[in-house]
């Protein structure tokens, strides 16, 4: 807001507006041709003036006044215009879980996490390629030394090798084009609207799934991932039922906290906080 226009407003003997409609009144017929607000659409950044931005608020409330809304009502909106983003974002999330959960069939938690968290080195490098983000020399250095420790753990050319590791890495990889599509759509849409379209996608996939694979029919080939995503479907039980309550809720809760810093910071300072986890991995993975 322009203190200069407070300060005009105070010292013609008033308060100034004391409401944003009226501040943006205000500023309309104060300097009707200078900008008021940006927003960068499919790579173009579009300028608008206060007097487009007062007439486009004076048509969304006239909309709103012929469909009966009056003074003190609410209307929460999650219109977006990146529906084919947000179904992308959603069946990241897909793929992320369903390798993740697969590879812990036949991985230890700690191994799996471990492979996992290559992600946070993807993250740096996609945002760097595709979305043009500065990565310094030191996040470079931190990232690559957390790739090694994952080299020493998945033991690539030796006997140890499973390729049942390669199904982390796949949801690594998943989850980095997740976080770096976040990054780019952060400043036009909101954590709450990328929440619900994202869960929204994530049960008529998981839906989908469960109509072509709920019969166990593909099960019994033996192998324990396969035999994790194939078995037949069966209804949990009341213990099993609260334990899904309470794990819902924490990846809702920790989604839409992960979105947030995404959304607002950029993708290569946030993804290095995430190795975090690691510890978080190898403490559950002893545990239970």
């Amino acid at each position: 807001m322009d203190t200069r226009t407070s300060a005009s407003a105070a010292g013609q003997g008033g308060a100034g507006p004391d409401t944003f409609p009226r501040w943006l009144m205000h500023h309309a017929k104060a300097r009707p041709q200078q900008p008021a607000m940006r927003e960068k659409a499919y790579g173009i950044w579009q300028t608008y003036t206060w007097a487009q931005v007062a007439e486009n608020v004076r048509a969304i409330a006239c909309g709103l006044a012929q469909l009966g809304f009056k003074r003190g009502d609410r209307l929460a909106v999650f219109r977006t215009r990146r529906r084919k983003a947000h179904v992308f974002r959603g069946l990241c999330v897909v793929v992320t879980n369903m390798s993740f959960f697969t590879a812990l069939a036949s991985l230890p938690l700690a191994e799996t996490s471990a492979v996992f968290f290559v992600a946070p080195l993807l993250i740096t490098a996609l945002s760097a390629w595709l979305l043009k983000e500065h990565v310094g020399i030191r996040r470079w250095s931190a990232l690559c030394v957390g790739l090694l420790g994952v080299l020493l753990i998945v033991k690539p050319g030796t006997a140890a090798f499973q390729w049942a590791v390669l199904l982390p890495a796949l949801s690594a990889l998943a989850y980095a084009s997740l976080h770096t599509m976040t990054r780019s759509m952060g400043l036009a849409e909101s954590a709450a609207t990328m929440s619900v379209y994202i869960q929204l996608t994530f049960i008529v996939a998981c839906s989908a799934m469960g109509l072509v694979f709920g019969s166990g029919q593909w099960s019994g080939s033996g192998h324990p991932s396969l035999e994790f995503l194939f078995r037949a479907w069966s209804w949990p039980t009341a213990a099993h039922l609260g334990l899904l309550f309470v794990a819902g809720a924490c990846s809702a809760a920790g989604g839409y906290l992960i979105s947030q810093a995404y959304r607002s910071s950029a993708a290569g300072l946030v993804a290095p906080f995430e190795y975090s986890g690691l510890l978080l991995a190898a403490f559950w993975g002893f545990v239970i």
